[in-house]
């Protein structure tokens, strides 16, 4: 039963907020362990998920991240919304389209 229900869930993938805040990251001269340090995290395993695309940052944490990059808070909304547009896009779609062939 668990199995049939992993094939509605869709990866979210977050690759060009992921690919924004590496290279803010990298023009303000910081490690990823470093930026982990200064987020709290253990380990900079968090930042490479979160800069390949994996997940996108814990709010709070992103707050944090746009005051230590210097990031562009519009531009930083308009490539999260640009991404949750997408993947809404594409789950409507998908589910729609199972609707339609199966009645």
């Amino acid at each position: 039963m668990a199995d049939a229900s992993r094939k509605y869930i869709i990866q979210r993938r977050h690759t060009k907020l992921g690919e924004y805040l590496k290279k803010k990251r990298l023009a303000k001269g910081l490690s990823q362990q470093e930026v982990a340090d200064i987020l709290g995290y253990s380990s900079s395993q968090f930042i490479s998920n979160f800069e390949c695309g994996i997940y996108a940052p814990p709010l709070k944490k992103l707050k944090t991240m746009v005051h230590l990059y210097d990031l562009s808070v519009d531009l930083l909304m308009s490539i999260i919304m640009e991404e949750e547009k997408r993947y809404l896009k594409t789950t409507l779609i998908k589910k729609s389209s199972r609707r339609s062939t199966s009645a």
